[in-house]
């Protein structure tokens, strides 16, 4: 995905969650960590987030710690919050294309701004 800064970001996701469904109702719930890398023309920096989820429908919300390697060589921390809509993929079982929309407050003056596309692929636990 290309955040706000016009730099490059490429990662992956883990995440363990309860699906449920009640009547017409149907959501889950759970926690997701993820990591990537964002290249851009001054420099390269990892970043990993992780913390809760819940959703309902095709509608979903993440966020939670956000660690980042800043230009000194060190790590620092922020906080990041993602909006996103899972659209099943036709004749790809247990699999989804997600746009969305993250925030990642690195501190007061770098909050960053991410539209992107996730593609999620699910194995489900029995």
């Amino acid at each position: 995905n290309i955040d706000s800064g016009r730099s490059v970001r490429i990662g992956g996701e883990v995440s363990a969650f309860i699906f449920g469904f009640e009547g017409d109702f149907w959501g889950w719930f759970g926690l997701y960590s993820d990591f990537s890398v964002i290249q851009n023309s001054d420099r390269t920096q990892g970043i990993i987030s992780f913390g809760p989820e819940i959703g309902m429908y095709f509608f979903g919300v993440d966020g939670g710690l956000l660690l980042y390697g800043n230009k000194r060589g060190s790590m620092s921390h922020g906080a990041t919050v993602r909006v996103h809509i899972s659209i099943p993929l036709i004749g790809k079982p247990f699999s989804s294309l997600s746009p969305f929309y993250r925030v990642n407050y690195f501190n007061k003056k770098d909050v960053r701004n991410e539209f992107g596309v996730l593609f999620k692929f699910y194995a489900g636990a029995r």
